[in-house]
């Protein structure tokens, strides 16, 4: 009777092994499943961090992770919101630092603040130009054609010197006064 009890309780011990097994993939496959969207919801947060502002489609189930996602998805939508916004403020903070609105290229504050960045840019091979662009007897221009003749004239010199450089990325144009313009060329050989 003993080694029958015995036999017994190894089959029944194998029996429960083997369902407790089965069992433990079987709920491990649900809860991946289930718990699949807050991998997710990492993935769309860590996402904020690159300004990546992933909105997720796929809504679970159950109510709590349904809940989760949608908060974490309004929750993207105002960041991005805000995120775009600071954008626009700051493109428009530039220009108005940065930009002669009338003529529509850099001021004379950009123009310094470039032309020192290449200065204190040490190595063997800097090099570079400063061409100083003047218009002489400009307010005798300007009482010969007119006023609004005279502007329109500075923006198409303006137009003309942006032109001139537009072939390469690195020069940058001014305007430093009303008569004056400025190229910062770096990296231009003497030639």
């Amino acid at each position: 009777m003993n080694m029958l009890n015995y036999l017994l309780f190894k089959e029944i011990l194998l029996i429960f092994i083997i369902i407790s097994l089965i069992g433990f993939f079987i709920l491990h496959s649900a809860l991946k499943f289930v718990l699949k969207p807050i991998k997710k919801v990492r993935i769309q947060a860590e996402a904020i961090l690159d300004n990546d502002f992933i909105i997720q489609d796929e809504i679970p189930y159950t109510t709590e992770l349904k809940n989760v996602v949608n908060a974490m998805n309004s929750m993207v939508k105002k960041v991005r919101e805000i995120f775009e916004k600071e954008i626009s403020a700051a493109r428009k903070y530039h220009e108005l630092m940065y930009y002669d609105k009338d003529v529509n290229i850099f001021n004379r504050r950009y123009l310094n603040i470039k032309l020192q960045e290449y200065l204190d840019i040490e190595g063997k091979n800097s090099q570079g130009a400063l061409v100083l662009i003047s218009l002489n007897n400009l307010s005798d221009v300007k009482n010969e054609i007119g006023y609004k003749n005279g502007e329109v004239f500075i923006k198409k010199i303006a137009n003309s010197i942006e032109q001139t450089i537009c072939h390469n990325s690195e020069y940058i144009a001014g305007k430093i006064s009303a008569e004056d313009f400025a190229i910062l060329a770096p990296t231009t050989s003497e030639e």
